[in-house]
Protein backbone atom coordinates (compact mmCIF):
# COMPACT_ATOMS: atom_id res chain seq x y z
CA UNK A 1 0.00 0.00 0.00
CA UNK A 2 2.72 2.37 1.16
CA UNK A 3 4.33 1.84 -2.68
CA UNK A 4 1.01 3.14 -4.52
CA UNK A 5 0.75 6.15 -1.93
CA UNK A 6 4.31 7.20 -2.43
CA UNK A 7 3.64 7.25 -6.36
CA UNK A 8 0.08 9.24 -5.96
CA UNK A 9 1.51 11.65 -4.09
CA UNK A 10 4.72 11.72 -6.33
CA UNK A 11 2.54 11.99 -9.13
CA UNK A 12 0.20 14.43 -8.07
CA UNK A 13 3.11 16.74 -7.20
CA UNK A 14 4.65 16.31 -10.11
CA UNK A 15 1.19 17.13 -12.52
CA UNK A 16 0.67 20.22 -9.90
CA UNK A 17 4.21 21.91 -10.84
CA UNK A 18 3.70 21.31 -14.40
CA UNK A 19 0.12 22.20 -14.70
CA UNK A 20 1.44 25.48 -12.14
CA UNK A 21 3.97 26.18 -15.12
CA UNK A 22 1.61 25.80 -18.25
CA UNK A 23 -0.84 28.41 -16.50
CA UNK A 24 1.62 30.79 -15.45
CA UNK A 25 3.55 30.90 -19.03
CA UNK A 26 2.13 29.86 -22.37
CA UNK A 27 -1.08 28.13 -21.38
CA UNK A 28 -2.44 31.20 -19.39
CA UNK A 29 -2.24 33.39 -22.51
CA UNK A 30 -3.78 31.13 -24.93
CA UNK A 31 -6.43 31.01 -22.18
CA UNK A 32 -7.29 34.26 -22.28
CA UNK A 33 -7.19 34.93 -25.63
CA UNK A 34 -9.74 31.92 -26.61
CA UNK A 35 -12.11 31.83 -23.28
CA UNK A 36 -10.87 35.34 -21.57
CA UNK A 37 -14.80 36.20 -20.32
CA UNK A 38 -15.41 33.07 -18.92
CA UNK A 39 -12.38 33.23 -16.61
CA UNK A 40 -12.56 34.44 -13.36
CA UNK A 41 -9.67 37.03 -11.26
CA UNK A 42 -10.23 35.21 -7.88
CA UNK A 43 -9.89 31.15 -8.38
CA UNK A 44 -12.00 28.45 -6.44
CA UNK A 45 -8.29 27.30 -4.51
CA UNK A 46 -10.40 24.65 -2.78
CA UNK A 47 -12.13 23.27 -6.05
CA UNK A 48 -8.37 23.25 -7.52
CA UNK A 49 -7.20 21.03 -4.44
CA UNK A 50 -10.14 18.68 -4.12
CA UNK A 51 -9.80 18.42 -8.29
CA UNK A 52 -5.96 17.06 -7.35
CA UNK A 53 -6.79 15.28 -4.49
CA UNK A 54 -8.93 12.93 -7.32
Amino acid sequence: MLPFAIAYVAAALFMIVFDLIWLRTLGGAIFRAEIGEMLTDNPNIVAAVLFYLL
